[in-house]
């Protein structure tokens, strides 16, 4: 009976096991249908609410075909998404920070990217999500595609931000663009330009050029809050090609900060110049520039002085001889330009126009000089070293041969240094016989306050003044026009402009007589040299002056006037000499000043004559003899006579032929003896 009830008990636990199997596979089929139907219905709803759309499908590998029908509608299929590519912008510096090309191996990377006003969704490289992308174009032609991973919203102004991983190795020089691309559809675009650029060593390297040849940002220097109460900054991209990421030649550069006024003058805000801006490696942008204030020394303008005070506003930029300017505006205290799109919050990118430097087929015309007297001092060096050098007044007729340097001083009038101030501003310098022009050489630069203004030096030596030669203060033409005058009395003129825009002065005229040998050898020769040196390199220039020039040229003044003596050298450093004191100058640095207490202006000392010389080689010039090409052997003897100090030339030259040989002295007389030689200058004697 027991074993009856067992199988029985048996029987029915299969039979109800059997029958929960067949409910369970009935539910099963039962909810996938529920579900397939459900999808079906939000599908044909999406449908008929947006017909544009369209329905992206994607497989995968499933076990099932239920499996894949609800992958498919429940997770792979989605909608293209619609947006205005109008409002999407890739943020400028972030985008050019991460497009990083090798310059020697061409591998071209996007490692980053920042884009404003995407739509919301979910962005991978995965099926079942939505796409970024950046695809590479070379003239017009797909080359390459960065996909972009983790896409977030956690920037302020909703800006996005992606990585990619992946790069490419540029093989040719064009024109290319990056096309921004969401699921296919393109959202925006920016253009650049990759070159090849062989350094001095000729070694070719892959450079990226434009845009950013032509972008400058402005900002505050904190970039947070508060701004307003921090310094306006203005940066620009410079570019340094050099495959091996050396030093090149530092470079002069002058900047206005300026706002536009209708119908008067723009109003000057403020100024920066520097004498040396330097890089290496590749585009870069500067490191932060300031603008002194209008009438201040040591105040910059502020972000706020600029955000308080609507208007259309430009910065002007002086820069390897070229003129550019970038324009923005300040509308309800907020920076705007072209490029505010890409620009983050509390900066602003500008774009430069090249604006140029003014363009003369032939001489400019003067102001008319007819019947205006000289009112320009006129120094004439001695023929001969050791002869002194004379000034003459404004009034005094001032005569010169072949031989003799001139050095023009011109003092510029309160009311013209205030109209140029900080203006780029066209320095005229004319020489006319008459009514007719002989040369002319107009020098471009922004004024700086600077009391005799920025003119080129009209006639000097190039040997005596080979550290000063450079392409900003020297120039041949007015030599070689003298050099082409007959014998005879020449009574020409010198008359010094200057303008900017629609304003030019007269500055001054000298009045000058040349006497011509007819054949003017000097200054034939020092114009040939002047320019053969101007066409060279800043590093030859400078390796020519270092082995031609003494390393010093060293004078004493001592100030016997009862009184303090004031002296500078070239307008710049200031120097004080309390009476009975005396100061060691090296007339190498420039030309020397003095200061008049009666004139209030300053006044060449090239006049003082020295009233004695002495003749010593100091452990530095002897280091300089070495660095000068003498021979070791000859430097080594010349040590015998370190510090000690010869009364005349004749006792010095006399010992040095005693150490070295004749024959080796003559072939370094010149260098030897100038820098042995100290000058004693009595001021007031």
């Amino acid at each position: 009976m027991k074993n009856v009830t067992r199988v029985l008990m048996l029987l029915l636990v299969v039979l109800i096991v059997q029958t929960g199997n067949v409910e369970a596979q009935n539910w099963k089929k039962i909810a996938a249908d529920k579900a397939k139907k459900e999808a079906q219905r939000k599908l044909d709803k999406k449908k008929d609410k947006n017909k544009n759309n369209e329905t992206i499908t994607t497989t995968t590998t499933t076990t099932t075909e239920t499996e894949v029908e609800e992958t498919n509608t429940e997770t792979n299929t989605f909608e293209k998404l619609t947006f205005d590519a109008s409002t999407i912008f890739v943020e400028y510096q972030n985008f050019f920070e991460n497009l990083n090309l090798n310059t020697e191996t061409g591998k071209l990377e996007l490692k980053k990217i920042m884009v404003k006003n995407l739509p919301k969704a979910n962005y991978g490289d995965t099926d079942g999500y939505h796409k970024l992308t950046a695809v590479l174009k070379l003239n017009n032609k797909k080359i390459h595609e960065f996909i972009y991973l983790g896409i977030s919203n956690n920037y302020t102004g909703n800006w996005s931000s992606g990585k990619s991983t992946s790069n490419i190795t540029i093989t040719e020089a064009g024109k290319y663009s990056l096309e921004i691309q969401i699921d296919g559809q393109l959202a925006d675009k920016v253009d650049f330009d990759i070159i090849q650029s062989v350094n001095k060593n000729n070694k070719m390297g892959w450079f990226i050029n434009a845009p950013l040849e032509s972008l400058g940002k402005i900002s505050a220097k904190g970039y947070a809050p508060p701004e307003s109460a921090d310094e306006f900054v203005f940066k620009f991209y410079e570019a340094i090609l050099d495959v091996e990421g050396a030093f090149v030649d530092a470079t002069p550069i002058s900047i206005r900060l300026m706002k536009e006024n209708k119908g008067t003058n723009d109003t000057y805000i403020g100024g920066y110049l520097k004498e040396k801006l330097r890089h290496n490696k590749k585009w870069k942008l500067t490191d932060n520039i300031f603008f002194t204030k209008a009438g201040e020394r040591y105040k910059y303008v502020t972000f706020a002085d600029i955000l308080s005070n609507d208007g259309n506003y430009y910065i002007d930029l002086f820069y390897n001889g070229d003129v550019f300017k970038y324009n923005f505006e300040v509308k309800g205290g907020k920076l705007n330009s072209s490029l505010s799109e890409r620009s983050k919050t509390g900066t602003c990118w500008i774009q430069r126009e090249y604006v140029g430097v003014p363009k003369y087929e032939s001489f400019k015309p003067t102001a008319n000089i007819s019947g205006k007297a000289d009112n320009i001092r006129v120094t004439v060096k001695g023929l001969k070293d050791g002869d002194p050098s004379r000034g003459y007044a404004e009034n005094k007729p001032a005569t010169f041969v072949d031989g003799q340097s001139i050095r023009i001083t011109n003092y510029l009038k309160d009311d013209v240094r205030k109209k140029y101030m900080y203006r780029l501003t066209e320095y005229v310098v004319t020489l006319k016989k008459g009514d007719e022009i002989l040369a002319q050489e107009i020098k471009l630069g922004v004024y700086n306050d600077s009391p005799n203004g920025d003119f080129i030096s009209i006639i000097r030596n190039p040997e005596t003044a080979m550290f000063a030669v450079n392409k900003s203060t020297d120039t041949h033409v007015f030599m070689d026009a003298l050099s082409k005058l007959p014998a005879g009395n020449h009574k020409l003129k010198f008359v010094y402009e200057m303008a900017s825009g629609k304003d030019e002065d007269l500055i001054g005229i000298r009045t000058v007589t040349y006497k011509s040998d007819g054949k003017n050898a000097k200054f034939a020769k020092w114009a040939e040299d002047t320019k053969m040196y101007l066409q060279m390199s800043n590093s030859q220039l400078g390796e020519v002056a270092f082995l031609r020039s003494p390393s010093n040229d060293w004078v004493y003044f001592e100030n016997n006037c009862g009184r303090t003596v004031w002296l500078r050298y070239d307008e710049g450093t200031e120097y004080y000499l309390y009476p009975g004191d005396s100061g060691k100058f090296d007339r190498a640095n420039g030309y020397i000043e003095q200061w008049n207490f009666g004139t209030w202006k300053w006044n060449s000392v090239d006049d003082f004559k020295e009233y004695k010389t002495i003749y010593k080689l100091t452990g530095n010039e002897i280091s300089m003899l070495y660095l000068k090409q003498v021979p070791p052997d000859a430097v080594e003897k010349l040590k015998a006579i370190q510090d000690k100090e010869f009364k005349t030339q004749e006792s010095f030259i006399a010992k040095v032929k005693e150490l070295i040989g004749e024959e080796l002295f003559n072939k370094h007389e010149e260098l030897i003896v100038q820098s042995a030689s100290i000058d004693f200058v009595k001021i007031c004697q």
